[in-house]
């Protein structure tokens, strides 16, 4: 009982930590210095329902639930440009995860030199989380380690993926995350400590 109650007290502490943690990473002068070496353009109005209208064709093909190759036709004749921003919000819409995960995996394929950056690595990685797909969510990390050029690999990211794991009542990951972090001289955040001791107890 006790061991339970510990465990429901430290679900909304890590919660916490988390938002304070990206609070913390968004006001930091490296966030706001890699956010302007994106170049991101003013968005006028025009824009902005362009791509919304761009978001709802790309979902709307997806939300057909079938993955085959009329499929992947379909989204290369699409008069859309792949970028993070309108990858980021169609990994968010409610979609099958396969789906999901196989159109992430597609967006590597296409000709128009569209990479997958740490964001869009991030929405896709909690995505898996949150629906309980463990294994690809370990797959899908490795893979983001090994990435040519390399991403990014932060804190957050480090602190939800331990918290997916945690959920799953993987300790054994937790434990294994927390150690290679510290390997490779990480330093844990407030988020990372409340997953572990979570662990822990």
């Amino acid at each position: 009982r006790i061991e339970t109650n510990l465990h429901n007290r430290m679900g909304p502490i890590i919660q916490n930590e988390r938002r304070l943690e990206m609070d913390q990473e968004a006001s930091s002068p490296e966030f706001w210095t890699a956010a302007r070496t994106k170049n991101q353009p003013h968005v006028s109005l025009l824009d902005f329902f362009r791509r919304e209208k761009e978001i709802v064709l790309v979902v709307d093909l997806l939300k057909k639930g079938i993955w085959n190759d009329e499929l992947e036709r379909s989204l290369n004749s699409l008069p859309v440009t792949f970028d993070a921003m309108l990858v980021i919000q169609v990994l968010r819409v409610d979609i099958s995860c396969n789906i999901l995960l196989k159109f992430f995996h597609w967006l590597k394929t296409i000709q128009h030199g569209f990479k997958h950056d740490e964001f869009t690595y991030s929405v896709m990685l909690n995505t898996l989380g949150r629906m309980g797909f463990i294994a690809e969510l370990q797959e899908l990390l490795d893979e983001m380690k090994s990435s040519n050029p390399p991403c990014t690999i932060t804190r957050v990211i480090l602190s939800d993926v331990m918290l997916w794991f945690s959920k799953a009542k993987d300790m054994g990951s937790v434990s294994r995350h927390w150690k290679e972090a510290r390997r490779e001289g990480i330093k844990p955040s407030s988020a990372m400590y409340a997953v572990y001791i979570d662990y822990l107890i």
